[in-house]
């Protein structure tokens, strides 16, 4: 989960009330776009995307966008493009491969 100015939270889903674990992430804590995956989370920031892995590994600041302000992760999983995600920032698209 992500908030406009309250940093990442990680909610577990095994949870019985709702009690956010704050996930620091090296970008902004203004929050705009989280998605989670096996293995981690995208983080959308106004400030810039990360990845944070759920192995502890330090996360990993995403270089190159078009634009700091990042709201969307699309990832591709049509055939020949499997691996590649997408991401929306206010001043144009990026895409990456993923490993």
């Amino acid at each position: 989960m992500t908030s406009l100015r309250e940093g990442m939270a990680f909610i577990s889903p095994a949870a019985s009330r709702l009690q956010p674990q704050r996930i620091p992430v090296p970008v902004s804590d203004w929050g705009l776009a989280a998605v989670a995956t096996h293995g981690g989370a995208w983080i959308g920031t106004q400030g810039g995307a990360a990845f944070v892995s759920t192995d502890g590994t330090a996360p990993v600041v995403i270089e190159g966008l078009p634009d700091e302000r990042v709201h969307t992760f699309v990832e591709d999983k049509r055939k020949g493009r499997k691996g590649r995600l997408y991401i929306g920032t206010e001043n144009g698209l990026a895409w990456c491969e993923l490993k």
